[in-house]
């Protein structure tokens, strides 16, 4: 029976057919993907939101107490928001990481990486970062 149905269909026919399958089943792979960053993106805000909730609440309770909340790390010149804090954030998060992969990840949160082996750099010269393999960088 599946023969007579393939026999009425040319094979030019055949390969569009398998091709437009491909295709359809690409884009339903890609919409679930999109679909579980989303919610993977969800979930990571929500947990970043708890964290500094809890973190808040436990500071406060120290000033209650008298005491002063422990400082995180030293202050630097440069803003909360620059690069530099930004890549330590990055390798922090998701551990060592190659610059092409921290200059990817930084584009797509809209973050200006004109100078981002430099700024490795100094991390490196400054004992932020070091180097466990060749391009590989990680958080001290």
């Amino acid at each position: 029976m599946s023969n007579d149905i393939l026999e009425k269909f040319s094979s030019d026919e055949l390969l569009n057919l398998y091709k437009e399958k491909q295709a359809l089943e690409e884009e339903n792979r890609v919409k679930a993907n999109k679909e579980k960053i989303e919610q993977l993106q969800q979930q990571r805000r929500q947990l970043t939101a708890d964290y500094k909730k809890q973190l808040a609440e436990i500071e406060k309770e120290i000033r209650a107490l008298g005491g002063k909340p422990p400082v995180a790390s030293k202050k630097s010149r440069s803003p909360k928001g620059s690069v530099s804090n930004k890549i330590l954030e990055l390798l922090t998060i998701n551990g060592p990481m190659t610059a092409k992969a921290i200059k990817s990840s930084l584009e797509s949160q809209g973050v200006d990486v004109k100078y981002i082996h430099q700024k490795l750099a100094h991390l490196k010269r400054t004992d932020k970062v070091s180097t466990p393999d060749r391009g590989t960088y990680q958080v001290i």
